[in-house]
């Protein structure tokens, strides 16, 4: 989405907990640039055409979160909305 696709092969992921978005342009919505994807621009809704594997994450209320319990999140092994960067 919004620019340049990378038409290359997305680098490869060390074992363990690294994700693709790490790598991808997108990660982060940008107006300016147009980055952002289905995923950072939403509802982080699981992207259509995702590899992933669900690994929530456990969060702690503190002064700053209002959150407490498990938080969706997924290791992203390949993705349509992918660019390097």
């Amino acid at each position: 989405m919004g620019g340049r696709k990378n038409p290359g092969p997305p680098p490869p992921l060390r074992q363990g907990g690294e994700t693709l978005c790490w790598h991808c342009r997108n990660a982060v919505p940008n107006p300016e640039t147009g980055a952002g994807c289905s995923w950072s621009r939403k509802e982080h809704a699981p992207v259509p055409g995702w590899t992933a594997e669900r690994r929530d994450v456990q969060i702690q209320k503190d002064s700053r979160r209002r959150v407490n319990g498990d938080l969706e999140s997924y290791r992203v092994l390949a993705c349509p909305e992918f660019e390097e960067g």
